[in-house]
């Protein structure tokens, strides 16, 4: 972030995905397997948005991880993870890796239409996006 301060809609939102999470944690048997798939499905969303989209600063810590032409292979890596979850809660682990995945899309794409690209925040907002509704949809009696 480049300013220090942090608006009301960055507050509410932070805040709301923390209750999103807990209550999704408190509402379940915890599986560490699931967690840790959707925690890889989480941040490997964020890796493949380099192949797709452009990043809109001259520098920042994005930057790092960037390279032209940036590969799509991280498309690739989503699939262990969604196998990691369905091997841990069946169709439950799936539908929640692929609700990561939307989620994170759905961040990144929105960062497309308002600012051209992304920057390392967004990636950051898809990240905690994806992992809140992955978390809320694995929780989902089924």
């Amino acid at each position: 972030m480049r300013t220090a301060d942090v608006g009301a809609f960055g507050v509410t939102v932070v805040g709301v995905a923390m209750v999103l999470e807990v209550a999704a944690l408190a509402s379940q048997p915890v599986s560490v397997v699931l967690l840790v798939a959707l925690w890889c499905a989480a941040r490997t969303t964020t890796v493949a948005a380099a192949a797709f989209l452009r990043y809109v600063r001259e520098e920042g810590m994005a930057t790092l991880m960037l390279s032209r032409p940036a590969p799509a292979w991280p498309l690739v890596a989503l699939l262990p993870a969604g196998v990691i979850a369905g091997f841990a809660e069946g169709a439950r682990g799936v539908a929640a890796a692929a609700a990561v995945v939307v989620a994170g899309a759905a961040v990144l794409a929105l960062s497309q239409r308002r600012i051209g690209g992304f920057t390392g925040d967004v990636l950051g907002a898809a990240i905690v996006a994806g992992q809140a509704v992955g978390l809320v949809v694995g929780a989902a009696r089924w």
